[in-house]
């Protein structure tokens, strides 16, 4: 809505991301499976997600384009979902719903602090496009170190078996 479109293309719009997800979750996998790989998949979805995001803040946006936009996005998302595989591909059997376990408290815990920051950095602002711009640059710089952290430091751990 700060691109100035109407409040119900916007919800269309969120409601992109949601769909993207849904129709990424089964096929990410899929495609880890395909490159017998947990670390690219789950780098190159979030490579994807701070691409879009970043056009998201930056471009001109007409209510198709965030559409699009926000399905890639969620789409890419979808990539995350692979931590949980990834967790239970590094211990062992008896342990993966401790993994599990693990991964999503921590999951929650960053969304929780990824959700409430921009809220933060918009209050005492006149909510202007400029704002929300600069509002949105932590769930990319966010987004940025989770890329690097799946680059220098996750290891491969798709299953040699």
């Amino acid at each position: 809505m700060a691109h100035g479109i109407d409040a119900s293309t916007a919800n269309h719009a969120t409601a992109c991301l949601w769909l993207g997800l849904a129709a990424g979750s089964p096929l990410i996998n899929k495609i880890s499976n395909a490159l017998k790989s947990r670390k690219w998949p789950i780098a190159v979805t979030t490579l994807v997600q701070v691409l879009s995001l970043l056009c998201v803040i930056y471009l001109p946006m007409s209510g198709a384009v965030a559409m699009v936009l926000y399905f890639i996005f969620g789409f890419c998302n979808a990539g995350h979902m692979l931590n949980f595989t990834a967790a239970a591909d590094n211990v062992p059997q008896h342990l993966i719903g401790t993994s599990a376990s693990i991964v999503n408290g921590s999951m929650f815990i960053a969304g929780g602090l990824l959700v409430g920051l921009p809220g933060k950095l918009l209050a005492g602002t006149q909510e202007l496009l400029a704002d929300y711009q600069h509002a949105m640059l932590m769930t990319a710089a966010a987004l940025a170190a989770a890329l690097l952290i799946a680059l220098l430091w996750i290891k491969e751990s798709f299953p040699k078996e």
